[in-house]
């Protein structure tokens, strides 16, 4: 029997309540009722939510009782397969991880018609994804960190230049120290205010209402005044 993988990246986007109950709802009855009796009876689906302390598993979204994640959340899990004597056989996977580059959905499939199957499966579920997606891929667009890293070597770089330049010439000084507070905005909206996949927590949602960007307005805000009083 044909077998297919398929494997696509998560989209930036918020994990919330909301977003996890239509998931759950398409993959336990839309899914089940296009693709018919070939599934079988035997399925599981399940869903682990990672926090510091520990991982919480649970047999839908609706056990899970606080209407918003801890702000401990590190990862949430979807799961669903369906056993090995069903006529078309699935596996299918989406990780939402803290870590930007973990965050990933994975469908198997062995059937006849397995490659359309999984593909099928896989772009209703990024539909899916599509109302919760966010605007922070900016910060983090490729697999691994580079904007977190090079903003943060920037901002060290200007941070020395700016504190050695502003006790000789104080507008150029104050110039770099504005170029450092702009590259570590960056930095730090990149590693924690605006993550690539951001989970519905009460700390987020402070983030969301502006904490983030306060850090970057205060501080041209304080370059502006200083640069009046020249």
């Amino acid at each position: 029997m044909p077998k297919f993988s398929l494997e696509r990246r998560v989209p930036s986007c918020l994990v919330t309540k909301d977003l996890l109950s239509t998931i759950e709802a398409y993959l336990k009855v839309e899914m089940c009722q296009k693709i018919g009796a070939v599934l079988g009876n035997q399925i599981t689906y399940r869903i682990s939510i990672k926090e510091k302390i520990g991982t919480e598993t649970l047999a839908s979204v609706s056990e899970y009782t606080p209407t918003s994640f801890s702000d401990g959340t590190k990862e949430v899990q979807i799961r669903w397969d369906n056993g090995y004597h069903a006529d078309c056989l699935l596996d299918i996977t989406i990780y939402f991880d803290s870590v930007y580059y973990l965050s990933k959905l994975k469908v198997e499939c062995n059937a006849p018609t397995a490659r359309e199957t999984a593909v099928g499966i896989g772009d209703a579920i990024l539909r899916l994804l599509e109302s919760h997606r966010t605007y922070n891929w900016i910060f983090n667009p490729f697999k691994i960190p580079i904007i977190t890293l090079i903003s943060g070597m920037i901002a060290l770089v200007l941070l020395f230049f700016g504190s050695a330049e502003i006790l000789k010439h104080q507008e150029q000084g104050l110039f770099f120290l504005s170029g450092a507070a702009f590259a570590g905005w960056i930095y730090f909206s990149a590693q924690y205010f605006r993550p690539l996949i951001s989970f519905d927590t009460r700390r987020q949602r402070l983030l969301d209402r502006g904490c983030g960007d306060t850090f970057l307005w205060g501080h041209l805000d304080l370059y502006s005044l200083e640069h009046c009083c020249l």
